[in-house]
C-alpha cells in the first residue's frame, strides 16, 4: 500500500547527515524532498504538498509554539517530527507540548527512524480514508459519523460494523482474511468465531447492497474471506 502520495521534507543545516537520512528515506521507497534553510522549507511548503517534516530544532528557532502554530494553520494535516540532538526529558515533553507529533533524539538508527516514518505515515492515511465518505451505489458510508445512508433511511454501524469496513476499505480492494477480520476488529475475543464474521458481513450486506443475496461491493472471496470494492 502507497503510505502517502506526497513526500516527506528534511530540513537540515547538516549537509551530510541530512543526504544520508534523505538517501535512506529513498532506498525505502519513501519520497523525499530537502531543504538546508528554515526559508527553504518554507519555499517548499508553499510551493508543494507535503506529507511530512521531519525538522532540526533549528528550524524553529527559539518559537517552537509560533512555529507550530504557524505550520497548523497553513497545513493542518502536516505531520511535524522534531530531530534534535537534544535527548534530554525536558526537551522532548516541550516539542510535544508545542504540537509536533513525534521527537527524534539524535542519534538514531535510520532504520529505526524509517519505521517510525511509516508508522506516522500510515496512521495519517488511515484518518484521511476514514474521513472521506464513501458511495457505493446508492449507499453511502459516513465512517466519521459510523452511518449507512440509502435513500431516506438511516443506519447506524455497531462497533463491529465500523470495525470490518475500516479494515477491508484500508486495503484497497485485496482480500481479507476471515481470521484477519477477527483479530483486528475482535482483539483477544476468543468467544468469535469466523461464523460470526459471516454474520456481520451478511447485516452489512443488507444496509448497504440492493440485492444483498448478489452483492456488488462487498464480496466473498471463496477459501480467503472478504473484500471492498469501491466504484
Amino acid at each position: 500500500m502507497v503510505l502517502s502520495p506526497s513526500p516527506i521534507l528534511v530540513v537540515s543545516s547538516d549537509e551530510a547527515y541530512r543526504r544520508t537520512m534523505a538517501e535512506a528515506f529513498r532506498a525505502s521507497d519513501i519520497q523525499v524532498v530537502e531543504a538546508s534553510t528554515p526559508s527553504g522549507a518554507r519555499g517548499i511548503l508553499g510551493e508543494r504538498d507535503v506529507a511530512m517534516i521531519v525538522a532540526d530544532w533549528s528550524f524553529f528557532g527559539n518559537d517552537v509554539t509560533a512555529t507550530c502554530t504557524r505550520l497548523r494553520i497553513a497545513h493542518p494535516k502536516l505531520v511535524i517530527v522534531l530531530h534534535s540532538e537534544r535527548s534530554d526529558v525536558q526537551s522532548q515533553v516541550d516539542g510535544y507540548a508545542h504540537g509536533v507529533d513525534d521527537y527524534w533524539p539524535k542519534p538514531q538508527s535510520f532504520d529505526l527512524l524509517i519505521a517510525k516514518s511509516r508508522a506516522l505515515l500510515r496512521r495519517c492515511s488511515q484518518e484521511a480514508m476514514i474521513e472521506q465518505p464513501l458511495v457505493l451505489g446508492r449507499a453511502r458510508i459516513d465512517l466519521l459519523r459510523r452511518t449507512i445512508t440509502r435513500g431516506s433511511v438511516v443506519h447506524t454501524l455497531s462497533e463491529k460494523e465500523y470495525g470490518i469496513l475500516c479494515v477491508l476499505r484500508l486495503e484497497h480492494g485485496s482480500p481479507v482474511r476471515r481470521e484477519t477480520l477477527m483479530a483486528r476488529v475482535w482483539g483477544t475475543d476468543v468467544m468469535s468465531n469466523s461464523r460470526t464474521v459471516d454474520n456481520y458481513i451478511l447485516a452489512l450486506r443488507r444496509k448497504i447492497e440492493v440485492h444483498h443475496g448478489n452483492p456488488k461491493y462487498l464480496l466473498t472471496v471463496p477459501g480467503i474471506g472478504y473484500r471492498l470494492v469501491e466504484p
